[in-house]
């Protein structure tokens, strides 16, 4: 969708947010045939999502999640080894969350990512609603 800051969040209500993440979960769901619930705010929740806004979040049955570790793929253009430096100096807890683009760098990082995780002893799933975890910036634990 637009991943526009000012359209999203400049008018400090949640009316804009919504209409687009509804948008697109309807368009995930007429194409695969599933309906996702877990939303991931442009830009991260903080500090432009209020408490409002995440109570209107809550209503529409979204949990939102943030991320524990920011690859930085979105800056380090056409480096790769980059990317795999800021996942390996922010990776430390037992779950993590990594926030990943689809961008050249990132494609080519991701096989490293990958065997560097998995020798760390971390496994990848397939999210699952019925086992969510709440990881956000504000701690909200609704989300």
């Amino acid at each position: 969708m637009t991943h526009d800051k000012n359209l999203l969040y400049k008018s400090g209500s949640s009316v804009k947010f919504m209409k687009e993440f509804n948008k697109v979960q309807s368009m995930v769901e007429e194409i695969t045939g599933n309906t996702p619930w877990l939303i991931r705010a442009p830009y991260g929740s903080k500090p432009l999502i209020n408490k409002e806004f995440r109570n209107d979040i809550v209503k529409s049955g979204y949990k939102m999640w943030d991320w524990t570790v920011d690859s930085k793929d979105w800056k380090h253009t056409n480096r790769p080894d980059k990317v795999m430096q800021e996942i390996k100096r922010q990776v430390h807890r037992e779950v993590e969350v990594i926030l990943l683009h689809e961008k050249k760098q990132t494609v080519e990082a991701l096989p490293q990512i990958i065997e560097y995780l998995t020798n760390k002893g971390y496994a990848f799933a397939v999210y699952k609603p019925d086992q969510h975890f709440s990881v956000n910036f504000a701690n909200d634990s609704r989300l």
